[in-house]
């Protein structure tokens, strides 16, 4: 999974030496991260589909969890950047500045997308929807309703 299936030679070039913050993929903390990425993904990709559709009233507790899973995802671009990757040339990449352009190069946008909290969208829609539905009761029957 991840990677971890088949060995990586680390073909790291002689004068070069990653720094101590740097992840290498076969590092266990990285694995680590990727699974739980992997899992915030499936619970995105099924239950805030089935959530938004069909229950109205969300907990508090769901509502922490959202939040959680949406910085959680923030944080997972900031470990993207310090993740080494494999080349073209099956070399790993491990300096800091050919990290963030292959990141911008690939996964950088979608992950942003990923953390746009639409939570806040929800609830700003539902307040507006439902004072122009209290606008538009009083003003088409011609008379103010109490």
């Amino acid at each position: 999974m991840f990677g971890a299936s088949r060995k990586i030679d680390l073909d790291i070039e002689e004068d070069i030496t990653p720094l101590p913050f740097i992840l290498l993929p076969e590092n266990y903390i990285k694995m680590t991260w990727n699974f739980v990425i992997m899992f915030l993904l499936l619970y995105t990709a099924t239950f805030v589909p089935y959530r938004t559709a069909f229950i109205d009233d969300v907990s508090t507790g769901l509502a922490n969890f959202e939040w959680l899973v949406d910085a959680l995802f923030i944080f997972d671009l900031f470990i993207n950047f310090i993740s080494a990757y494999e080349d073209r040339d099956k070399n790993i990449e491990v300096r800091l500045k050919w990290i963030a352009l292959n990141y911008f190069k690939t996964w950088f946008f979608l992950d942003v997308a990923a953390c746009i909290p639409f939570q806040l969208l929800e609830s700003g829609d539902s307040e507006d929807s439902s004072s122009n539905t209290t606008t538009t009761s009083t003003t088409t029957s011609g008379t103010s309703v109490k």
